[in-house]
C-alpha cells in the first residue's frame, strides 16, 4: 500500500473564516483525495474558522498566543520560544513538505527549518507594501525596490505606508533584521506560491526566484449552478438593482468608501432604484451601521451579517453587482463572483489575466468615493456584451477551481 505523505501547514492564527483559512480547508479536502494529509499547525484555534462545521481538520496548537503589541525584547524571547516548540513539532510529525502564509509564520519556519531535513514553501498571499511595519518596507533590504513597487501602486491609487524618518533606534534596528529573515525566508524557500502576475513580478524583482501561480476561488460544481434562495424576494428588492458587498467587515476592506459612494451615487445619478446588501460580520460592524442613516438604513442598505455556506452561491446570485474594495492582489469573492456571471468592481490593485477582461465582467477604479460612484452608474447603464463562446469561458475559470489550484503544491511535495 502507498504511503499517504504528510504536509505540516502553519498560520499565526487559524480562528476566523477568510480567504486565507478557506485555502487551506479547501486544500485539505482536495489533497487527502490524493493521499496527502494536511495538519495544521497554529497559535490560535477557533472552530468558527471551519465556515461552519463545513470542513474537518487536524489542528495543534503551539507557542505564544498573544504577543503582536509585546516590545522588542520580549518579543523575541517569545519567538526564540517559538522556534523551539516548532522544531519539536516538526520532529514528531516528520512532514514530507512544510507550508507557510503569514508574515510571522514565514519567519519562524525559516528559523525552525535551519540545518534540518525539512523543506518549506512559502505561500505569499502579500505585496510589499502591506508589510506589518514600515520599517521593514523602507529597510536596507527592501528599500532598493521600495521606490519602484511605490511607483507602481500609487498608479493604482493606493499608497506606501509614510516612511518613519524619526523612531527610536531599537525599532529601526529590528525592523532591519525582521526584513534580513524575510528576505533569506524567501530565498532558500523550496518553492514560493502567489496569487497574481503582480506579485510573481516583485518576487522576481526583490529576490530574483520565480513563483508558481496558485489561484483557486470555488468547486467545479460551481459551473451551471441554479439558484436555491432568492435574496432579492427575502429583502423585497425583487425589481431593484441589488449590488452586493460580501466579507469580512474589517478597516482595511475600506466598506465605509463602498458606502459612502453608494450614498453620493443614489443622490448624484438620483437613482432610487439601486440597493446595496452588505453580507459577512466583523469589527467595524457596528461603526458601519451608525454610517447609515436611519432613514436609509434597511430601506436601501441592508446589513445581512454571516450568510451559511449552503446560501452563499445564492446570495452572489441574487445581485446585480458584486463589489470590493479590499486593496488586495486576488479575492476568492470576486472570482466566484465572476464564474456565475457577476459583473464586479474592483480597486485598481487587483491582478486578473488578460482573457478575463474579454467577457466585460471586470470594472476597476481608484478607490475614492466619487469614482466609485461614477462607475456603479456606468456600470448600471451599459449593456453587457454577449460573450460569443461558452466553451471558452468555462476553459478560462476552470483554472481556478480548487483541484487545478492544488495540483501544484501535489507536484512539488
Amino acid at each position: 500500500m502507498e504511503k499517504r505523505k504528510k504536509i505540516l501547514w502553519f498560520v499565526s492564527e487559524f480562528k476566523n473564516p477568510g480567504g486565507g483559512e478557506r485555502y487551506i480547508l479547501e486544500a485539505i479536502n482536495v489533497l487527502k483525495e490524493k493521499k496527502v494529509d494536511i495538519i495544521v499547525v497554529c497559535h490560535n484555534y477557533n472552530e468558527k474558522v471551519l465556515f461552519g462545521n463545513k470542513y474537518k481538520v487536524n489542528v495543534i496548537e503551539v507557542g505564544k498566543k498573544n504577543y503582536k503589541k509585546k516590545k522588542n525584547l520580549s518579543y523575541y524571547c517569545d519567538f526564540i520560544y517559538d522556534i523551539f516548540l516548532l522544531k519539536k513539532c516538526l520532529n514528531e510529525i516528520n512532514p514530507d513538505l512544510v507550508l507557510c502564509q503569514d508574515y510571522k509564520g514565514i519567519l519562524l519556519i525559516y528559523a525552525s527549518t535551519l540545518m534540518t531535513k525539512y523543506k518549506y514553501s512559502i505561500i505569499d498571499f502579500g505585496q510589499l507594501y502591506q508589510l506589518p511595519s514600515p520599517y521593514i518596507i523602507y529597510s536596507l533590504t527592501y528599500s532598493r525596490n521600495t521606490k519602484y513597487i511605490k511607483n507602481e501602486i500609487e498608479k493604482k491609487g493606493e499608497l506606501l505606508p509614510e516612511k518613519v524618518i524619526k523612531g527610536e533606534l531599537i525599532n529601526k534596528l529590528s525592523g532591519e533584521i525582521k526584513a534580513l529573515f524575510l528576505f533569506f525566508s524567501h530565498k532558500h524557500a523550496y518553492k514560493i506560491y502567489v496569487l497574481s502576475e503582480k506579485v510573481k513580478k516583485e518576487n522576481r524583482l526583490i529576490y530574483n526566484k520565480n513563483s508558481i501561480l496558485l489561484r483557486g476561488a470555488y468547486d467545479e460544481s460551481i459551473f451551471g449552478y441554479k439558484q436555491k434562495k432568492d435574496f432579492r424576494k427575502k429583502y423585497n428588492v425583487e425589481g431593484n438593482y441589488v449590488v452586493l458587498v460580501l466579507g469580512r467587515l474589517v478597516k482595511h476592506k475600506r466598506v465605509d468608501v463602498i458606502i459612502d459612494a453608494f450614498l453620493n451615487y443614489r443622490v448624484r445619478y438620483d437613482d432610487k432604484d439601486a440597493v446595496l446588501i452588505i453580507a459577512g460580520e466583523g469589527l467595524e460592524m457596528e461603526s458601519l451601521m451608525q454610517k447609515v442613516p436611519a432613514e436609509v438604513l434597511n430601506k436601501f442598505i441592508f446589513f445581512i451579517g454571516f450568510v451559511n455556506e449552503n446560501e452563499l452561491l445564492d446570495i452572489y446570485c441574487s445581485c446585480d453587482l458584486f463589489v470590493t474594495m479590499d486593496p488586495a492582489d486576488y479575492d476568492i469573492a470576486v472570482y466566484t463572483a465572476i464564474a456565475l456571471r457577476k459583473k464586479v468592481l474592483v480597486p485598481k490593485i487587483m491582478s486578473f489575466d488578460n482573457d478575463m477582461y474579454k467577457h466585460d465582467l471586470i470594472n476597476s477604479v481608484e478607490p475614492n468615493i466619487l469614482n466609485i460612484s461614477k462607475k456603479i452608474h456606468q456600470i448600471k447603464n451599459r449593456k453587457t456584451k454577449k460573450s460569443s463562446n461558452e466553451i471558452n469561458f468555462y476553459e478560462m475559470m476552470k483554472k481556478y477551481t480548487w483541484s487545478s489550484c492544488f495540483e501544484e503544491i501535489y507536484k512539488n511535495i
